[in-house]
């Protein structure tokens, strides 16, 4: 069983595909690792450099991967980075025409922006939550991403419920919130799907987190469809590996995902979960 990942590449550090594809071999799962940009580092380092795929060479990627059979194989499609409305209305038809003849699982990781704000064109961002997240078994934003994604300013748990059933209604299958900072002290994670809703809680830590979504999207994705977990207990695991990486990592610009991958992986960690609806 394959998974097809579409999102940023860098040539160093681990954030977008290298992170997920290091991740997702590192327990054994194939991956197909499609960029939609390739870039030199994360861009919120002081300086970058690179390029975005052309959106007809994101469908030639797609008619390839039909050419080689490896569509038979594909059971996660899992989306992350965009950099323009072009690549994510080729991507969503390409899902719908995968969905049509697999028996799939799309999480859509709508990457958005954080916490200082929006850092995609705005155009792009409303593509992912017109032709993304009506597709999606499981979206997977930020508190920033749902506020977008939901008109909802959130401050409290009953605005997370709120935003959640307005995203829900949209048409994704489920959400999981995989960061929130409601009562400035911790860190609440998030999930909800037709069997219920439940809220995690782990201590903040200030430190940098990028490459930590793209990590969380990539566990949920083994603990849920290959493993098959329910959601609540894929977000558990997934939260357990990512808060150690994070709490672990002294580098200032990014999680230390290969030093500390294996170590974190199995190790037991006690994280409050309440069920709230």
């Amino acid at each position: 069983m394959t998974v097809l990942t579409i999102s940023s590449y860098v040539t160093m550090g681990y954030v977008g595909n290298r992170s997920i594809t290091h991740a997702l071999e590192g327990v054994g799962v194939e991956v197909i690792a499609m960029p939609t940009v390739i870039f030199s580092n994360h861009p919120g380092n002081p300086s970058y450099s690179g390029f975005a795929v052309n959106a007809m060479e994101l469908e030639d990627f797609f008619k390839e991967i039909n050419k080689a059979q490896l569509n038979s194989k594909i059971r996660t499609i899992l989306t992350g980075y965009f950099s323009d409305k072009k690549q994510v209305n080729i991507v969503s038809s390409a899902i719908k025409k995968i969905k049509s003849n697999l028996s799939i699982v799309y999480i859509c990781d709508p990457i958005i922006g954080n916490e200082r704000g929006i850092f995609i064109d705005k155009d792009t961002a409303i593509s992912i939550q017109k032709c993304l997240l009506p597709l999606a078994d499981i979206i997977t934003p930020n508190q920033f991403e749902m506020e977008f994604l939901s008109g909802i300013k959130i401050n409290s748990i009953d605005h997370i419920i709120k935003a959640s059933r307005i995203i829900l209604n949209m048409g994704a299958k489920a959400i999981v919130l995989t960061s929130c900072y409601i009562d400035g002290k911790n860190i609440i994670i998030y999930c909800q799907d037709k069997s219920g809703a439940w809220m995690f809680t782990l201590p903040f830590i200030d430190r940098s987190t990028n490459g930590a979504g793209d990590l969380f999207s990539a566990l949920l994705t083994y603990y849920f469809n290959y493993k098959k977990n329910n959601l609540r207990e894929s977000v558990l695991l997934a939260a357990k590996v990512c808060w150690l990486i994070i709490k672990n990592s002294k580098n200032n610009s990014e999680i230390q995902v290969v030093k500390y991958f294996k170590k974190y992986l199995n190790q037991n960690l006690e994280i409050t979960c309440e069920k709230v609806l």
